[in-house]
């Protein structure tokens, strides 16, 4: 009975994790193109966070040559 017992068990724990197993291979079909796709957005919005982190430090710079630009043309007119 003992031995009948332990075969049931041996084969109800082999039956879950086929179950498990199956499940998770489901889940990862379904979710598997979901995954490609936002990876892809991840990888575009890195380059863009990047392409706006640049323009951050090139606003003061220009800012700078902006106003050096006005006040040396202010001084050249002025100096005529």
């Amino acid at each position: 009975m003992l031995l009948l017992v332990d075969q049931l068990k041996a084969e109800a724990d082999k039956a879950i994790e086929n179950a498990y197993d199956e499940g998770y291979k489901a889940g990862v079909q379904e979710y598997a193109p979901k995954l490609a796709s936002l990876e892809v957005q991840i990888e575009w919005l890195k380059s863009e966070n990047k392409k706006q982190n640049l323009e951050k430090w090139t606003i003061p710079l220009w800012t700078c040559a902006g106003a050096f630009g006005g006040f040396l043309g202010g001084w050249i007119i002025r100096g005529n």
